[in-house]
């Protein structure tokens, strides 16, 4: 029993369809560039939150800044800070890509602290 394929030819590729396999080619050639670079950079920022944990709600604004968002439940208070990804690169287009730092609080204590998105 021979197994047939179809295969529609849609014609020539859209300039879009070739600009996004470039776009795919060379995003796949620079995280093979900087995938250490990558790795070490996040493990610095997960070391400069974990420092946190313990600190003061208070220490946290010192540091950061006043957050964009705060949400109370439970008792506890989760505090976030939104900042663009030093991922994205805007010459790229599309949207930019958010990166967000969320602290949660207890008793005045930072009890945990996480990122969110390409950070």
């Amino acid at each position: 029993m021979a197994v047939r394929r179809i295969v529609r030819h849609a014609g020539r590729p859209t300039m879009l369809a070739r600009l996004a396999a470039l776009g795919l080619a060379g995003a796949i050639l620079a995280g093979c560039d900087t995938s250490r670079a990558f790795q070490e950079a996040q493990a610095r920022r997960q070391a400069a939150l974990i420092a946190m944990v313990g600190r003061t709600e208070a220490d946290v604004v010192r540091q950061f800044g006043l957050p964009q968002q705060t949400y109370e439940a439970d008792g506890r208070k989760f505090v976030a800070y939104n900042q663009p990804s030093p991922f994205f690169d805007p010459s790229l287009g599309g949207a930019p890509m958010v990166c967000q730092t969320m602290f949660e609080i207890f008793d005045g204590k930072v009890q945990s602290a996480s990122l969110h998105g390409p950070c």
